[in-house]
């Protein structure tokens, strides 16, 4: 279940000067959270997955097209404003490995229900 989902950046850089403009880096920015990454793992040890859970309408459809390249079933909640964003500033000079994990504002109890009740129907008795 996809409730805390996010978007990734990694940045791939020689070297970090604090202070300084570093230009022209290599990049990668793609769907991700802890929803999205283990169903990512299941589908790849050739199980059959599906995402469900929350999305920002802002980013639905970067979630939505992401996981159908991945062969993954989704189902969303759209809710207002936009996903929260992670960056990993990777220094292959040094080899240090930096995280910027942003916050993610608390959902309405009243939304939580909802998306409560939305996935329901999908989940299956074992």
């Amino acid at each position: 279940m996809l409730m805390n989902p996010a978007v990734d950046a990694i940045y791939d850089v020689d070297e970090i000067h604090p202070g300084t403009t570093v230009k022209d880096i290599r990049s990668r920015i793609f769907p991700a959270g802890k929803g999205v990454n283990v169903a990512r793992i299941i589908k790849t040890l050739g199980e059959e997955v599906c995402v469900l859970g929350i999305v920002h309408a802002h980013n639905r459809d970067l979630f939505a097209e992401f996981l159908d390249g991945e062969r993954i079933a989704s189902h969303f909640t759209a809710v207002p404003g936009t996903t929260r964003i992670n960056v990993t500033i990777l220094e292959s000079r040094t080899g240090q490995t930096t995280h910027l994990n942003s916050m993610q504002p608390q959902l309405p109890s009243t939304l939580q229900q909802e998306v409560v009740e939305s996935i329901k129907p999908h989940l299956v008795k074992g």
